[in-house]
């Protein structure tokens, strides 16, 4: 908890949204077209104008095209200065009387509601009213928000718990209700009585009998449950078997033999001389080496027979850690808002005494039954 609140505490506040700033132009050096604005009003463009003619950069381009407003390409796109000049009267149609643009402003409402009435009124087809009305536009479809699923995390693989009550723990569970009974009948009126109490309580009434035969039980009841811990590990332990390998016999190269060589002969005499006979050399012969001794001698009955009395000595040597002082130092936490107890040894236990998991960091590794 006190780590996620550091985590907060450290996290950096959001950046507050930047908005664009227009900057601000006089009305004697602003460009002269006639733009859209918010709600359906026609608005002068916000831009200087570029050099000494009457528009921006952007319309400029346009006005070179054509002044005449309200003019499509072939192809259904605006042409020229589309909304005309900002010091001429409003255009909303087009030169065949068909509406273009529906301005909110009252006169051009007027004008359409007459129209309506006589029965004149007209989209222009290029126009986005004229689209949908013709059924050349199709309709804005949102499509469905398609919900993320988060990737499912494999379980850790649980593995089986290698500690076991000890006999302090076994007294605990048989005697907390009697314990804390007699403290809250020694308790002053509101007192409350916690676990931490009792188990402090419990520690002391151990420490008088624990060396008594009256511990007796309770140790034999955790030597049980050690036997049985061990007896379950060795049934599942996996068996461990050599295998044996065929060595291979390096064989030497045999060295290659020379040939013999030829006396020269002198031109002067004439008698043959009889060439010399190379004497068969004798190849040589390999050795046999003899197979490693780890794996012939030590057959898989003995080695199984000296990991047992390995696991034996082990298990003597975990007994007899145990069989010393018993821990009796037991203290309160809550973890996720849940009361669990702990030793000195880090073994956690619930209410009831049952053995739950292991006290790391500060954070319990619940025992997967």
């Amino acid at each position: 908890m006190a780590l996620a609140l550091n985590q907060l505490q450290k996290a950096p506040e959001k950046a507050e949204k930047k908005t664009r700033k227009h900057t601000e132009v006089p009305d004697e050096e602003r460009c002269m077209a006639r733009t859209w604005g918010n709600g359906g009003l026609p608005i002068q463009c916000r831009k200087k104008r570029c050099g000494d003619g009457d528009y921006c950069t952007q319309h400029t381009k346009k006005a070179a095209e054509t002044e005449e407003p309200m003019k499509y390409t072939p192809d259904g796109k605006h042409f020229g200065l589309f909304c005309g000049r900002w010091d001429q009267e409003l255009p909303f149609k087009d030169s065949e009387g068909r509406m273009v643009i529906a301005w909110k402003t009252p006169d051009v409402q007027k004008a359409i509601a007459e129209m309506r009435t006589a029965g004149t009124f007209k989209w222009h087809p290029y126009c986005p009213e004229g689209k949908a009305a013709n059924g050349d536009k199709k309709p804005k479809v949102k499509k469905p928000k398609v919900p993320k699923v988060k990737a499912v995390k494999e379980p850790k693989s649980s593995k089986p718990s290698k500690r076991t009550k000890n006999a302090y723990m076994f007294y605990l569970e048989e005697n907390r209700d009697d314990i804390k009974e007699l403290l809250e009948s020694e308790a002053d009126e509101g007192q409350k009585i916690t676990g931490a109490d009792v188990a402090k309580k419990a520690g002391e009434m151990w420490n008088s009998i624990k060396d008594t035969a009256d511990a007796e039980p309770y140790k034999q009841k955790a030597k049980e449950a050690k036997d049985n811990l061990l007896a379950s590990q060795e049934s599942t332990a996996p068996v461990l078997t050599v295998t044996e390998f065929p060595v291979a016999v390096p064989v030497p190269d045999a060295k290659p033999v020379a040939k013999p060589v030829a006396n020269p002969v002198a031109k002067s005499v004439a008698k043959p001389v009889a060439k010399p006979v190379a004497k068969p050399v004798a190849k040589p012969v390999a050795k046999p080496v003899a197979k490693p001794a780890s794996l012939d001698t030590v057959s898989t009955p003995d080695l199984l027979a000296s990991l047992e009395v390995h696991e034996q000595q082990s298990t003597v040597e975990d007994e007899g850690s145990e069989s010393g002082a018993e821990s009796t130092d037991v203290q309160e936490m809550t973890f996720n808002g849940v009361t669990y107890y702990f030793d000195a040894d880090s073994n956690v236990y619930n209410t009831e005494s049952e053995l739950v998991g292991i006290l790391k960091n500060g954070e319990i590794e619940f025992t997967e039954e």
